[in-house]
């Protein structure tokens, strides 16, 4: 009998693993339930602390955002209020080539033409005698250098020199073998002079200039 009793005792004992909660044991549930509800406040707690700063990311994400949309934008309108020539507009004739020039608030004629094949911007200047170029416009177009020479300027005399452009053009005008100064101190668009204003025809009419070139100058 002794056998039978302790027998019997040690299956009323309750039962203990490492890991593992027994079903022997009805105060490990309320230790369990506690437990799991304390992980479960903290998950809660790290998922709200992770959202908001994700959430606070996002917006400052959104508004790098939209501040570089407004700068893109205003930056555009200034270009095109400087320089509303960019896309020059061409009208093709049986014996001429006429391009139309708008004037930019400041009421010059700014406008994006090419030398030898690259992209510049134009200022019209009648009063300049030739092309004339910023030391570094020449740089990045790789233009030769023939021979020094002096320009009158507002602020006095300047030395430069000479160059020559295989091709200049204007929308659809082109121009070839064209005389040219650059200017070390010069900054801004290049100058078209009367070197290449002097083969072709101009005519202002409603605030615009119309430059035309004929079929003998093509």
């Amino acid at each position: 009998m002794q056998g039978g009793v302790a027998s019997l005792a040690i299956q009323r004992s309750p039962l203990r693993r490492v890991g593992r909660i027994s079903v022997a044991h009805p105060a490990a549930y309320c230790t369990a339930a506690v437990a799991i509800q304390y992980n479960f406040d903290k998950l809660h707690e790290l998922m709200n602390t992770v959202t908001q700063k994700t959430g606070r990311g996002m917006l400052f994400v959104a508004a790098l955002l939209v501040l570089g949309l407004l700068t893109w934008f205003f930056s555009g309108k200034l270009d095109q209020q400087q320089n509303p020539n960019q896309q020059v507009q061409s009208l093709q004739h049986a014996e001429t080539v006429e391009v139309s020039l708008q004037p930019n608030r400041q009421g010059h004629y700014v406008f994006t033409g090419r030398i030898n094949g690259k992209d510049v911007d134009f200022l019209v200047d009648t009063g300049a005698t030739q092309v004339a170029l910023p030391e570094a416009t020449a740089r990045r177009l790789g233009l030769p250098r023939l021979a020094d020479t002096a320009f009158n300027t507002a602020n006095g005399v300047s030395h430069g020199y000479l160059t020559m452009l295989d091709t200049l053009e204007i929308g659809n005008i082109r121009l070839t073998d064209v005389r040219a100064g650059v200017a070390p101190n010069m900054d801004g668009p290049v100058l078209l002079g009367m070197s290449a204003l002097k083969q072709l025809e101009l005519r202002q009419t409603n605030e615009q200039l119309i430059l035309r070139q004929t079929r003998g100058t093509l």
